[in-house]
């Protein structure tokens, strides 16, 4: 973008001399300044030129996978009672029912283990515990103890799954969703979300729209989350509310549409039309995925830094008599 040292030298000696009210400038500080010209720096050239990257559609993406550690437990004391949420003991030995606790493990990495049930064999996603990675380091064989002491003859399939591994797994209909795992009962949506430049512009002045032109927004983005397959009957119920939506303040509609975008984010971020817009919105369930993923149907795709390269591959059943998923 900077073609030169020397370009780059007026565009800093410039700043110097021409920023007094470059805050006050409508689109801010820095895009003010960049956008002037300056000797040999081309202002102009260069945002427009930023801006053509902005709205191009063919980029690699991909997400750092994580190993978690730091705090075993999540910090937030329950209360006592078989109803006070704790699942885990706040000192060793003590009755969480009586005296309280945590109300779960954090949970470093995910291992798939294959273990016994009855005469039968079975595979599933499990989660490994900060703690007892930590205990592994002084104590060996402390995962497989712990493994151990929740299910029968337990195998594992495959070690050290890390939070945001990237899967694809299909739907009834055979159809593919694309996801992150971010529990051993829990996925985020991992297909970006990309908008045509038509749409973005109404977005950007969507105070401007008549309400007619609002609502066929709307229905372009439910008709665009349709292409999730996860999300897909949240579609189809956020289509039989319409006519609700035209009937919304803007302030409400502009949350509407927000809690829309949420849903396509490849994020953690949450939405919920119900608690939002009152209780004939519960029909639009929230955008948390819960799921108890079958192993032998996840494709995992493990991609390079630049996202440019990927590797992707199922797990082999083994020889070892049937096999299910619990």
């Amino acid at each position: 973008m900077i073609k030169n040292k020397e370009a780059f030298i007026d565009f800093q000696n410039a700043l110097q001399d021409d920023t007094s009210n470059a805050r006050d400038e409508k689109y801010g500080f820095v895009i003010h300044c960049m956008s002037r010209e300056y000797g040999s720096w081309h202002g102009y050239a260069v945002v427009e030129y930023l801006r053509k990257v902005f709205g191009y559609h063919h980029y690699f993406l991909s997400r750092k996978t994580e190993e978690m550690r730091g705090a075993f437990y999540n910090q937030m004391l329950m209360p006592k009672g078989e109803k006070g949420g704790a699942t885990v003991p706040s000192k060793e030995g003590k009755d969480f029912v009586v005296y309280g606790g945590y109300s779960g493990e954090n949970l470093a990495h995910f291992d798939i283990i294959e273990y016994s049930k009855g005469k039968k064999r079975y595979r599933k996603l499990v989660g490994i515990p900060i703690r007892i990675i930590a205990l592994e380091e002084t104590q060996k064989g402390a995962v497989t103890r712990y493994l151990s002491s929740l299910y029968k003859d337990p195998v594992v399939i495959k070690a050290g799954i890390r939070k945001y591994q990237y899967i694809r797994y299909p739907e009834k209909d055979g159809s593919l969703n694309e996801f992150y795992i971010v529990s051993d009962g829990e996925v985020i949506n991992a297909r970006e979300l990309i908008l045509s430049q038509d749409t973005i512009a109404h977005l950007a002045l969507f105070d401007r729209l008549e309400v007619i032109e609002k609502q066929k927004l709307f229905g372009e983005l439910c008709d665009k989350m349709k292409k999730y397959p996860c999300y897909r009957g949240i579609a189809e119920n956020l289509l039989l509310h319409v006519g609700d939506f035209g009937e919304m303040n803007s302030l409400q509609q502009k949350k509407c549409i927000q809690g829309i975008l949420v849903y396509m984010q490849a994020n953690s971020s949450r939405f919920d039309f119900g608690k939002e817009f009152g209780a004939s919105w519960k029909n639009v369930s929230s955008n948390r995925l819960i799921k108890s993923l079958d192993p032998n149907q996840i494709e995992f795709i493990d991609h390079s830094v630049t996202g440019m390269y990927e590797r992707r591959y199922h797990l082999g059943l083994s020889n070892r008599g049937d096999h299910k998923t619990c």
